[in-house]
């Protein structure tokens, strides 16, 4: 396990105690799979023939799937405090909040509900499909339906988001979460 990385997750974690104390213990949780996940991935035979291998492959897909979710569901929670308590949060970090869970959305809704994110038109494919990148890891290939600006026909556009950039979209937006809380009680006690 990726010690560092983790304790960028307990670190963030404390913050959550501000909405729940029990949510404490599901971002340290978040945190264990992700490293699970980027410590098992490079382990994993990707075109393997084996049964055992594919099994693999499968599980690695449908934990970072339910990671996204769960994810995506923290990111919420935060977005709401934030629009509920300002003051814990400057005007450029409650926008940086805004945009992580936009970047969630982009696959958690195709993932949960079939259908483009904010639109009622459906995905293509129908279900996003998932991938493997060498150094990025996992990823699902979303293939939407998009109109071509020039034509004006519809035409598929794929696009591939990795649960890892999105990991470490989430830890940075801890980083900068932190800050702001750090700064706000230093700014209390003056």
């Amino acid at each position: 396990m990726d010690e560092s990385r983790y304790k960028k997750w307990v670190d963030g974690s404390g913050y959550f105690g501000l909405i729940d104390m029990m949510l404490i213990s599901n971002v340290q949780g978040l945190g264990l799979i992700d490293n699970d996940l980027i410590d098992k991935y490079p382990r994993l035979k990707i075109n393997s023939k084996l049964k055992r291998d594919r099994l693999n492959k499968l599980r690695h897909a449908i934990l970072s799937e339910l990671w996204v979710m769960g994810t995506y569901e923290l990111v919420r929670l935060v977005e709401e405090l934030a629009h509920r308590r300002q003051d814990l949060f400057n005007e450029d970090t409650i926008k940086e909040i805004t945009k992580v869970k936009r970047k969630f959305e982009e696959v958690r809704v195709p993932l949960v509900k079939y259908k483009k994110s904010g639109r009622s038109q459906p995905l293509y494919s129908g279900v996003p499909w998932f991938t493997f990148h060498p150094t990025k890891g996992y990823g699902l290939k979303l293939h939407l339906t998009i109109k071509d600006k020039k034509t004006k026909k519809d035409k598929i556009e794929t696009k591939v988001i990795y649960r890892l950039t999105l990991s470490n979209t989430i830890l940075n937006l801890f980083k900068k979460m932190k800050e702001d809380i750090n700064a706000n009680k230093l700014n209390a006690r003056n």
